[in-house]
């Protein structure tokens, strides 16, 4: 029957050849992967492994050498250090000093420097134009400095030496600066103290003393009436005199009574007594009188007894 309709049946023979060809092409792609995916896993694993003993040498070599900087920090500090040290090159190349500084008057006038301030040579000029140079000269220097302390050598030895070179120059121009200040200040002090008038000290001779000022002058400082006795000293200057100031006692004066200068016992007028009176028994003053002094007849009595002894 497939004569009569015309078809042609070898044409379906080769379908099986072809299946098993895209099978096997298949097959051999994958397994073509799978070897790719392990070669890479071989290759992934090899670096791992290599990084893993460079980060151990790395770990066990610390402290010992530093680790490589980055290339653009070194070139940076590098650049800084060499910047500075034109400028550097520069300031002292155009940089002159005056013949004469202005120095100010109300420093200290001892010329000892002290060392616990570096900036005293410095300070000791004066705000002139004369000056105006030298203090452009120093801040600038000074600022140099301050660049050199701020750069990072992150562990080059070569930028490191380099720094240090930079810095000994700027900081041996500011000691040289300071100095020629400090001499020449050294001088100028020396000639002030020199020219400046010398007070020339005498001694004083003390004027004469007026006796009788110098008495009333003590009476007024007391306050009260008192004698003034001035001890006679030698003729000399006045501060050798002596003054005595006798003072009036608050008691009563003694008096020296002698027997001769009494005439009588009993006063001229009678004076009340203040004893009490009634201890005694009264007399008169008659009685008392008649008591005291002898009779007429007494003594008559008592000499003729005396010329019968006889």
């Amino acid at each position: 029957m497939n004569m009569f309709f015309g078809a042609h049946p070898q044409a379906q023979t080769p379908t099986a050849p072809e299946a098993s060809s895209s099978k096997s092409a298949e097959a051999s792609s994958s397994s073509a992967k799978q070897g790719s995916r392990a070669e890479q896993e071989e290759r992934d694993l090899a670096e791992a492994i290599r990084l893993s003993l460079a980060e151990a040498s790395s770990s066990s070599d610390k402290g010992k050498t530093p680790a490589p900087a980055p290339v653009v920090d070194v070139a940076s500090s590098t650049a800084e250090v060499l910047a500075v040290d034109t400028s550097f090159n520069t300031l002292t190349a155009d940089f002159v000093f005056p013949e004469e500084l202005d120095f100010s008057t109300s420093r200290a006038a001892s010329p000892a420097r002290d060392g616990s301030e570096p900036s005293s040579a410095i300070s000791r000029l004066s705000y002139s134009a004369r000056n105006h140079n030298v203090r452009v000269q120093h801040q600038a220097l000074s600022a140099l400095l301050a660049r050199l302390d701020a750069v990072e050598s992150f562990g080059d030895e070569a930028l490191r030496h380099a720094r240090k070179e930079a810095v000994g120059r700027v900081e041996g121009a500011l000691d040289e600066m300071e100095n020629v200040i400090e001499s020449r200040w050294r001088k100028w002090a020396g000639k002030e103290r020199a020219e400046s008038p010398v007070a020339v000290v005498t001694d004083a001779v003390p004027e004469p003393v007026d006796a009788a000022a110098v008495e009333q002058l003590v009476v007024e400082q007391l306050g009260q009436p008192e004698r003034t006795l001035l001890a006679d000293a030698p003729a000399g200057p006045a501060s050798e005199s002596v003054d005595v100031v006798e003072q009036t006692p608050s008691y009563p004066p003694i008096v020296d009574v002698s027997s001769e200068s009494v005439d009588t016992l009993r006063p001229s007028s009678p004076v009340p007594s203040d004893v009490d009176t009634f201890l005694l028994p009264a007399t008169s003053e008659s009685d008392a009188q008649s008591v005291k002094k002898p009779s007429s007849s007494d003594e008559d009595v008592a000499s003729d007894w005396s010329e019968v002894d006889a």
